[in-house]
């Protein structure tokens, strides 16, 4: 056969009908039979199984992937690729970089030890949420790269056992109990946001926290009314303004009292304006107003056994005895799902009830003994943009966020009123909320502008306004004030005819991101360490990989992602000059890792996001069937790297108990062949992604081996286990290759993606 053959009809074998069967079955080209099992030809085509063999071996001669000899075979490695990793000590352990015509597999385990305690709270969509009482179908809060709030979806949440806890007390009153590899948001020298580990953080240093989430109402369920007891009064359906600032009176100053087979809800307050305003919500909710009894003046009490079990259903907490009432009280669950005037009028409620405000300054307390209170609270504040500091039994308010309480929930209490108009507003500027910016950053950009330390422009614009918050750094504010100063003077000065370096206004709009994101900042006061074995919760998100834990933004694979760029990049720069596949099993696949990674590649984000082919397979059928429609896609867009993240994903959830393993190896065995088949005819890489499973009959060394068993290990031509090591460091160890000898390296993750690394030496070395 002659090697210049295109159309299936010049194949033996081949007429016009037997080549309209093939192609409607897929088969449109020479390349795709050649690598296609005999068995598809006859049951996906129609063919006759003798017509089929005839067919396969004349493709397979064409293109060469029938029998050679070592010869032939050796000149055909000669025409192999090699993909740059990023980082020249896993390129040395690979032989040079990722092969094409061969699978490699990196295993390794899901995690890396990023666990939080199980009594952490995670901030979703529909409230705050237990780590341990999370579900796969919450949606959890993420910063996404413009440090704005966005929703994120849950991909893989199990329990770890930890040997070394880590507990991280900031100012603000956050805290959190977490592993030793737990990561954080710091900023850098250049006022870039950092990850930095928690056995790396010491005292003093900045961590990002949530300053304001967005308003989601979420759909809820207000309890049936019982209709055992009594007279029928009117309840509710939903949480109107009045309900809310009823709950708001309830829970800040009020209880229900049971005696056998009565029941009585209270409202204790001496001011005149309170007590009017509750009586006020209560008669619109309920269709009945509450009376005080002479002997108690300031009690306001409804005696209803049917009222009290609605109520307890929606507040469960409100149960007490009237001594000292109950300090554990909590919002109901429904409380966070409200629109913004229904949470202004339960926070606007709370307040009043259970609140202070200061005199001449703007500043605001509300209290509680129940910490859990207050966190629900300081949720709620947060979704209206009001960021609040926790101190020792309260939650406390200032500057610009108080003036913004002041003007936006405000008060039912003349005294509050009074004490909002009497605030010096010019006062307002004394806020805690701090932008740690380096001073670092300062210089640099003032010697881009022409600037020297000295300027007496220089210094009103950045020492003053750092002298008029009495801080190391500015202030949002103060911050805020400043680059508009900034901006001002390069637009007037472009205009004058100078010119400024790129480099100048990337850092203006950095600090301008800063100053508009949704991020505030605290300092850490303590890292204390425990060694004691705990089980933690694992958590990852989509698809920005972070989430908030206690008001922490924290950070939650990234070969693959380097992969995707470097396979684009020349063939004399180490890449394929070729676009990509990505089968995407579990959702990880982050298209803003990539932009941040081209980024610091000096590469055009968006046309290497457009090189990049996304399948987002939901099950195993799915996975296979864009495998098998992966041949016709690779050859028409000159696709060189096809991404398996993960392979045995689906597999694992799907065959479950050893009746179904045999089942599972043959589907994946044909799999992996057809991957391999490509790979081949179309000189192309193929990357897997797998886990690690245990091993119950190890004893000895480590227990953990790659999951898939011998049907994977015999596919996988390179089997590259990746393991956690110190000092944030990942290490590389080849564990099978038919070419590489048994060695192991040592690489990072960074912004830049992966990079070279070498471990700090033992003592003693």
């Amino acid at each position: 056969m002659s090697d210049a053959l295109e159309s299936i009809q010049d194949l033996e074998g081949v007429g016009p009908v037997t080549a309209n069967k093939l192609k409607e079955a897929g088969f449109d080209s020479i390349e795709a039979i050649a690598v296609a099992p005999i068995r598809e030809l006859v049951d996906k085509a129609g063919l006759e199984s003798s017509a089929a063999i005839k067919i396969v071996r004349a493709a397979r001669q064409i293109i060469h992937i029938d029998l050679l000899t070592a010869k032939q075979l050796y000149d055909k490695r000669q025409s192999l690729l090699r993909l740059n990793t990023g980082s020249e000590n896993l390129n040395k352990l690979l032989g040079g970089g990722l092969e094409t015509q061969a699978i490699t597999e990196f295993i390794g385990e899901f995690g890396t030890g990023k666990c939080v305690a199980q009594d952490s709270m995670i901030a979703t969509t529909d409230g705050l949420r237990m780590a341990s009482e999370l579900s796969m179908t919450d949606s959890p809060f993420e910063i996404d790269p413009t440090n704005r709030i966005a929703h994120g979806k849950p991909v893989r949440k199990f329990l770890q056992n930890v040997p070394q806890q880590f507990t991280i007390q900031a100012s603000g009153g956050f805290k959190v109990t977490c592993s030793p590899q737990h990561r954080f948001y710091t900023l850098n020298e250049k006022a870039q946001l950092e990850e930095i580990q928690a056995k790396d953080l010491k005292e003093k240093r900045w961590l990002a926290v949530v300053r304001r989430l967005p308003i989601i109402e979420e759909s809820y369920e207000l309890p049936t009314p019982s209709s055992e007891h009594g007279r029928q009064y009117s309840f509710p359906k939903k949480i109107t303004v009045q309900l809310a600032k009823l709950i708001g009176y309830l829970v800040s100053e009020g209880y229900i009292h049971w005696r056998e087979k009565s029941c009585s809800i209270i409202f204790t307050n001496t001011d005149e304006d309170l007590q009017r305003s509750y009586i006020e919500c209560f008669e619109k909710t309920f269709g009945i107003a509450p009376h005080a009894p002479p002997s108690h003046p300031d009690d306001f009490i409804i005696s209803s056994v049917q009222i009290g079990e609605w109520l307890l259903r929606l507040i469960p907490t409100m149960k007490g005895s009237g001594a000292g009432k109950t300090g554990r009280k909590l919002l109901p669950q429904q409380a966070t799902c409200l629109g913004a005037e229904e949470t202004k009028g339960l926070l606007r409620a709370y307040f009043d009830g259970d609140g202070w405000a200061k005199e001449e300054a703007p500043k605001i307390e509300i209290y509680s003994v129940h910490k859990p209170l207050l966190e629900q609270l300081r949720f709620l504040l947060l979704k209206l943009g009001i960021y609040s500091r926790m101190r020792r039994r309260c939650l406390a308010i200032s500057g610009e966020y108080a003036y913004r309480f002041a003007s936006e929930i405000g008060s039912d209490r003349s005294i509050n009123l009074n004490k909002f108009r009497n605030w010096n507003l010019e006062r307002r500027n004394l806020s805690a909320d701090i932008i740690p910016v380096p001073m670092a950053t300062f210089s640099r950009l003032g010697k881009l502008l022409g600037f020297n330390s000295d300027n007496p422009v220089w210094r009103r614009w950045v020492r003053g306004y750092l002298a008029q918050s009495h801080q190391a750094h500015p202030t949002r504010t103060t911050l805020r004030d400043l680059i508009q100063n900034m901006r001002t003077f390069t637009a007037q000065m472009k205009q004058a005819g100078f010119t400024f370096e790129d480099e100048a206004q990337q850092i203006i709009d950095g600090l301008g991101m800063l100053v508009d994101s949704d991020l505030a900042w605290e300092r850490v006061l303590t890292v204390k360490v425990k060694n004691d074995p705990v089980d933690m919760v694992d958590y990852e998100v989509n698809p920005h990989h972070n989430y908030i834990v206690n008001g922490f933004i924290t950070h939650n694979s990234q070969i693959c992602m380097q992969l995707s760029i470097t396979a684009q990049l020349p063939l004399q720069q180490g890449g394929l000059n070729a676009k990509v596949l990505f089968l995407d099993s579990e959702g990880t696949f982050a298209p803003q890792r990539i932009h941040q990674i081209a980024q610091a590649m000096s590469l055009d984000p968006d046309k290497i996001l457009e090189g990049i082919f996304i399948a987002r397979t939901y099950n195993s059928d799915h996975q296979i069937l864009t495998v098998d429609h992966a041949f016709k896609l690779c050859k028409e867009e000159n696709i060189k790297l096809i991404v398996v993240d993960s392979v045995l994903s689906h597999f694992r959830s799907e065959y479950i108990g050893r009746e179904n393993l045999s089942e599972r190896q043959q589907k994946l065995n044909a799999h992996l062949h057809k991957l391999t088949r490509i790979a081949q005819a179309l000189n192309l890489a193929v990357v897997l992604t797998n886990q690690v499973q245990a091993n119950p009959q190890a004893f000895f060394g480590d227990p953990t081996r790659p999951a898939g068993g011998n049907i994977l290990a015999h596919a996988s031509t390179h089997r590259i286990m990746l393991k956690k090591a110190s000092n944030n460091l990942r290490c590389a160890r080849v564990i099978d290759s038919p070419c590489l000898p048994e060695s192991e390296t040592y690489f990072a993750i960074t912004e830049k993606g992966i990079e070279d690394a070498q471990p700090k030496p033992r003592r003693g070395d």
